[in-house]
């Protein structure tokens, strides 16, 4: 789907760093979503989150163990599912 780790460059404080893996039309999806979902909202920022998290611990600056990693890297998971399901949706309703 492109969803990549989903991240883009937005001009309105969405964090510019992490993996962009988005065609322009997924781009202009995701700020649209972005815009007006407050659910899609709420999952980026939670997939965002999870990834700081992630991050941390597995570069040694949050103490969590494999177990716990891992519950954060499927929790990151499903938030992507979901978000390319809204994405989904969206071709649909404007195709």
């Amino acid at each position: 789907m492109g969803l990549g780790d989903v991240w883009c460059e937005r001009d309105d404080g969405y964090p510019p760093g992490g993996e962009v893996d988005m065609s322009d039309n997924e781009d202009r999806i995701v700020d649209e979503l972005l815009d007006s979902n407050l659910e899609f909202r709420r999952l980026f920022e939670q997939h965002r989150t999870l990834d700081e998290q992630i991050h941390d611990a597995e570069t040694g600056v949050a103490p969590l163990d494999n177990v716990a990693i891992g519950t954060l890297k499927k929790r990151k998971l499903l938030a992507k599912d979901q978000m390319a399901a809204f994405i989904a949706d969206y071709r649909r309703e404007h195709a």
